[in-house]
């Protein structure tokens, strides 16, 4: 029987608000910023990315890093060894189930997105690569805001 809610409004209920990234080019062996956190904390309950342009075949690490406004600090996120080299379109990569410093990113044609759900105060979400490739993403982060005047925009 069908529940009357949209497929968008059931995310936001059970994810909270999603922020679409449109596709982009890999980071060139650089650190690039996907989304910036402001005004408070959120609860980050999911980050996936699409490929919607294949990515080179060769090795390209990526790691998921965040970094404070107040105080600047980083914080390593995942660790820099999955690579997503040769990643075909319609291929994902994700943050692991469990988010530590020294997890692997998901990179994978299926992503249970589910990761840990984490509090991230305002600052930016950042991609980092260790090679120069072609290639493209999208991504699709969903929070819940934590402050009020929190919130999440693609960068």
């Amino acid at each position: 029987m069908a529940s009357g809610i949209s497929g968008v409004q059931e995310l936001r209920i059970a994810e909270g608000i999603s922020v679409l990234r449109a596709a982009a080019n890999l980071p060139q062996t650089a650190s690039q910023t996907i989304y910036n956190i402001n005004g408070g904390r959120i609860l980050l309950t999911g980050l996936v990315g699409l490929v919607t342009t294949a990515i080179q075949n060769q090795s390209t690490t990526v790691q998921f890093k965040h970094i404070s406004t107040a105080g600047s600090t980083t914080t390593t996120m995942t660790d820099a060894v999955t690579s997503v080299g040769n990643l075909a379109v319609g291929q994902m990569i994700a943050l692991p189930n469990a988010v530590t410093g020294t997890s692997n990113p998901v990179v994978t044609g299926l992503v249970i997105a589910k990761p840990s759900r984490l509090v991230l105060v305002a600052g930016q979400l950042q991609l980092t690569t260790g090679a120069s490739s072609t290639g493209q993403v999208s991504w699709l982060l969903t929070y819940f805001p934590l402050d009020v005047g929190a919130s999440v925009a693609a960068a």
